[in-house]
């Protein structure tokens, strides 16, 4: 009995340092890993300018300037919190939730009505002269007007 509750302890903790290992605050943000291997970055800019980036298991972030994100002078105050399935990056005016299982990332104002909540994220490796990449194709669901 004793071995079966000290093993059954030491399982739960390894798990709990899993999920809350998964999160890591940045200099603008926040780096979940989520579940299904994916990596999302949020960067919060001002508090209606959120930054998301999602790289898929295994691939890094890039380290090159981007050519349709110029760099921004962040100025926002946020708070970042953890939930059980979920982390939640909250400004003045939206509420950024993102799911710890598959990265999938969900927007609302700031008391939290839903705008816009995406449903599906799918990677396709491709090669442009020489150089590897990937094409992201997402779904959003949001609610009717």
């Amino acid at each position: 009995m004793r071995k079966t509750t000290v093993f059954l302890m030491a399982a739960a903790i390894v798990a709990f340092t899993a999920c809350s290992s998964g999160v890591k605050k940045t200099a603008h943000g926040v780096k979940v890993a989520a579940g299904d291997g994916t990596t999302v970055r949020v960067e919060v800019v001002t508090d209606d300018i959120i930054h998301v980036e999602a790289v898929p298991k295994g691939a890094k972030f890039s380290k090159k300037e981007s050519l349709m994100v110029v760099p921004q002078e962040y100025k926002a105050s946020y708070t970042v919190e953890k939930t059980g399935d979920a982390v939640q990056i909250r400004t003045e005016t939206m509420l950024v939730t993102v799911s710890k299982a598959d990265g999938r990332v969900q927007y609302a104002d700031a008391q939290g009505n839903p705008l816009t909540k995406e449903i599906a994220r799918e990677f396709t490796p491709i090669e442009v002269d020489g150089d590897k990449s990937w094409t992201v194709h997402q779904t959003f669901d949001s609610p009717a007007d």
